[in-house]
């Protein structure tokens, strides 16, 4: 009863973060964006929230790291995912909140962590140019120059014929390493 909607199992007491390594860079230099809960919990149980970036943003699979113990008090540790992230177009790019919601025994109660809001600064690259936004998804589209040399079409006439090498046994090269071995 008052399951939170983005609740993915994770009972126990946790602190949450999301850490950028970098928050202004040049356009097609990455950056990781660091999404890390801490605590004493059932850690090893429960996904993490991913992160939402903008389109023109290019996100790799994220790298799962744990470094959990568990002991007779319980297991306790931390659990963090960090994605890579690589900007195309020069620009700010918010990165919106992300929400990771908890059971917490103690209080009986479901707990809701959020991030802060941050910006990306991404300076000294290509501007995205003219967005176009008629695909259904949402995403954006910038027209490539089209021209007479785009598309050339290469013929190839090749004979091939097989490689001859000489036999090294009993060759020249073969007795001087012999006779120096």
């Amino acid at each position: 009863e008052g399951q939170p909607e983005n609740f993915s199992g994770a009972v126990g007491q946790f602190d949450f973060d999301v850490i950028l390594s970098k928050d202004a860079l040049r356009a097609s230099e990455s950056f990781q964006a660091k999404i890390k809960v801490n605590g004493k919990g059932n850690l090893n149980l429960f996904k993490l929230p991913k992160i939402n970036v903008p389109n023109t943003l290019e996100v790799y699979e994220p790298e799962r790291s744990e470094n959990i113990k568990t002991t007779l008090a319980g297991t306790q540790g931390s659990v963090e995912e960090n994605y890579t992230i690589v900007p195309q177009y020069q620009g700010k790019y918010p990165i919106p909140e992300v929400q990771f919601s908890f059971f917490d025994p103690k209080s009986k109660s479901y707990k809701t962590l959020r991030s802060q809001e941050l910006l990306v600064d991404v300076y000294d690259g290509p501007t995205a140019g003219i967005a176009n936004t008629d695909r259904q998804d949402g995403a954006l589209r910038t027209p490539l120059p089209v021209s007479e040399s785009t598309f050339r079409f290469i013929q190839l006439e090749t004979k091939l014929t097989p490689i001859k090498e000489p036999s090294f046994w009993m060759s020249s090269k073969f007795w001087i390493l012999f006779s120096l071995a």
